[in-house]
């Protein structure tokens, strides 16, 4: 069915966001509780420094959730090189134009917020499903796939009887 990929693409983005969310607030929570703000007690992070590094983690563990998830199950691409860069890139890209998009489309078009994230999202989930599908996971061209060496057997033959 041509709606197939792109159903379990969403679905797989939902599960990276809730992962992304727990990691999120997991981080947050320790390094806010381990890293004091008050003055002499060795590093000390502020809560918006807390925020930041922990939106990095959950973004992190979303991004590695969808790549696994989106490799196996929504593109049952098998492992190849340069897959992995080639989708940790394709997210970078999608973040920073998301990221650009959204100040544009507040600042410049004085979109509400939620519209402005709503739209923004729609619009990168497709940047992001076209890239991963066609480019990220694509198969490797024929020139490219190495030729494996015949299967050897695993038991060497008998020497004839004699």
């Amino acid at each position: 069915m041509a709606w197939r990929e792109p159903l379990k693409f969403v679905a797989v983005g939902l599960v990276s966001l809730c992962i992304n969310f727990a990691v999120f607030r997991v981080l947050y929570a320790w390094l806010s509780a381990t890293f004091s703000v008050t003055p002499g007690d060795g590093l000390q992070l502020t809560p918006a420094v807390a925020a930041a590094l922990a939106t990095a983690g959950g973004y992190s563990a979303g991004v590695a959730n969808g790549f696994v998830l989106n490799r196996a199950w929504t593109f049952k691409a098998p492992p190849a090189p340069g897959q992995l860069p080639r989708f940790v890139s394709l997210n970078v890209l999608t973040l920073l134009m998301g990221s650009t998009a959204i100040a544009l489309c507040v600042d410049q078009l004085g979109l509400a917020l939620g519209l402005a994230w709503f739209l923004v999202t729609a619009g990168t989930t497709v940047v992001n499903f076209l890239g991963s599908k066609y480019w990220a996971f694509a198969p490797l061209p024929p020139e490219r796939v190495t030729a494996r060496p015949p299967d050897q057997p695993t038991v060497p033959a008998k020497p004839p009887a004699g």
